[in-house]
């Protein structure tokens, strides 16, 4: 099940959120925007399973040869008004997950103890 579009996403993520919406039985939950109030922060998607776990997305709308550099926090690409810069999503979705973790931590039942899923 996904929550619904608010209207002011970008092409990138109402594409992949359709993919999601289409792809996912309603044993997933599918959540976007998601804000983090204590750090000023949203995440684009939150995939949530009883048994799988919970996945961070986050989407940027780039096109590959538009990249000119990249690190683990940084991607440096030619947009519309010069060279800008904006996070790694790799590195963004990392840490967003440790931060949907540590959050679950106050909640001890919502964490898997043993198994496939226990890191």
């Amino acid at each position: 099940m996904c929550t619904t579009l608010s209207g002011n996403e970008t092409h990138g993520k109402k594409k992949l959120y359709y993919i999601l919406r289409d792809k996912f039985n309603d044993d997933y939950q599918v959540w976007h925007n998601v804000l983090i109030h204590s750090l000023s922060t949203e995440i684009d998607f939150v995939i949530i399973h009883p048994s799988e776990g919970i996945y961070v997305i986050e989407v940027k709308d780039i096109i590959l040869d538009n990249i000119l550099s990249f690190n683990q926090d940084r991607i440096d690409y030619q947009g519309h008004n010069g060279i800008q810069n904006i996070l790694n999503p790799i590195s963004q979705a990392r840490k967003n997950t440790f931060v949907i973790r540590n959050g679950l931590t106050e909640y001890p039942s919502m964490l898997t103890q043993s198994g496939k899923n226990h890191h």
